[in-house]
């Protein structure tokens, strides 16, 4: 591209994006897994103990803190300096996206990802289902960014790539750990095997930090309780009165799944499995990708996990497939002279269904239908994702702005006081 254009390309995106989340951060609803997140990392970089008081059990470090330290470190930088819940989101989402341009950098300088992948993967935030979670601080999208970024390394830096999956899980979300596992089934071979030990090297610093905080018994306390975590959180209890048929069925009836949109339904339901098995189908008969046969199985794996065996079908605990879709469908796209006409209307297809707004998906598929076969269908996808952002901006201009600026919480936001006055609800205070 030539540079001209790439700095209308650049100051559209920051203008549209910049506007967006500013104007978004007040709207976004209090809620009691950003107050953890934050008060967690408040802690951790004043203290060096992983707690948030009131708010989980009352452990120096505890597995219940399912957020690790690494998302919400702007946020928490953002308090120290401000005191303010607005300027905590806004440095979450400033750490986000320094996080991605510093992987997107070290991907690009080796030849992994081209200029056009550099627009997409930031643009393509506003894709996600629940993007704003990234203003809480929440870690299900950088870490499963994280995870995705791995992904693609691993062929070029398999040392590296072994690293950042254990910071995906380590110092992001533990359920990653499914996907690392079904990762290193299709690809690990003998010959490769020492660069896991890249990968112990995240939880060996955390676990010597515990240690160094709470002893060997608060040690072996936190081990135990940690596996106790990795292995039953979050897994639906077995009914011994109904099959497995009628437990699934049930826990879907009972889940907030039931109050989807049909929108959310095809994001969340159809798409990934769709685009899953379309992958597997390309390895079948191609064999010539490891990594569509990888994304594809892991796609399938958490698909399954979240609603075969999940009791908490929440649909920010989905964003984890989600995330790999979106951000592999947009990685292919970028790469659009290696896909055939079919593979390139396809996978503009099933990014269309993220989009914001049904007109949006509407226009995208007309315009594509007849432009796919053109030389390059950049401008599309890039206009795309940004009148995403712009719909987004204009579907929100009647939402109601909380309070951010609390006192109680400047004062302490550890306290009872801030929690109750944070809150825009009643939550259960834990002694």
């Amino acid at each position: 591209m030539r540079k001209t254009k790439n700095i209308y390309l650049i100051l559209t995106s920051l203008i549209v994006i910049s506007i967006h989340v500013s104007d978004f951060i007040s709207k976004v609803n209090n809620f009691e897994d950003e107050l953890i997140a934050l008060t967690s990392h408040i802690f951790f970089l004043t203290e060096l103990e992983f707690k948030a008081p009131f708010l989980v059990e009352e452990m120096i470090f505890t597995p219940a803190l399912t957020t690790g330290f690494n998302s919400s470190i702007g946020g928490a930088f953002g308090w120290l300096i401000f005191k303010d819940f607005y300027f905590s989101r806004l440095f979450n989402f400033i750490w986000l996206v320094l996080e991605i341009s510093l992987l997107n950098f070290y991907l690009y300088k080796n030849k992994i990802i081209n200029v056009k992948f550099i627009y997409y993967s930031i643009l393509g935030l506003f894709c996600i289902p629940l993007w704003y979670n990234s203003l809480y601080g929440l870690g299900e999208i950088l870490s499963s960014i994280i995870f995705f970024n791995s992904l693609l390394l691993y062929e070029k830096n398999k040392k590296l790539s072994m690293f950042l999956m254990s910071i995906s899980i380590f110092f992001g979300k533990f359920i990653i750990f499914l996907s690392f596992l079904v990762f290193i089934g299709i690809n690990i071979k003998k010959q490769n095997g020492k660069s896991i030990l890249y990968f112990s090297i995240p939880p060996t610093i955390w676990l010597f930090i515990v240690f160094i905080k709470t002893g060997l018994s608060g040690l072996l306390n936190y081990l135990n309780e940690f596996v106790i975590f990795l292995f039953g959180h979050g897994l639906s209890e077995s009914d011994s009165s109904s099959n497995f048929y009628q437990e699934v069925k049930n826990n879907i009836a009972i889940s907030e799944i039931a109050d989807w949109s049909y929108a959310t339904i095809i994001r969340t339901s159809i798409v990934p499995l769709a685009f899953s098995l379309f992958l597997l189908s390309k390895f079948l008969l191609k064999k010539n990708s490891k990594t569509d046969l990888s994304v594809s199985i892991i796609i399938f794996v958490n698909y399954l996990y979240f609603y075969l065996f999940s009791y908490q079908k929440y649909l920010r605990y989905s964003q984890i497939f989600l995330i790999i879709t979106i951000f592999y469908l947009l990685y292919l796209l970028s790469n659009e002279e290696k896909l055939s006409n079919f593979e390139k209307f396809t996978f503009i297809l099933f990014l269309s269904f993220y989009a914001s707004s049904e007109l949006l998906i509407f226009f995208v598929l007309i315009y594509s239908f007849f432009s796919y076969k053109k030389k390059s269908i950049f401008i599309l996808i890039f206009t795309f994702l940004v009148l995403n952002i712009v719909n987004l901006q204009y579907e929100s201009r009647a939402y109601v702005s909380s309070n951010l600026d609390i006192y109680e919480c400047r004062n302490n936001i550890s306290s009872v006081e801030c929690i109750s006055n944070y809150l825009p609800y009643e939550y259960k205070i834990r002694e």
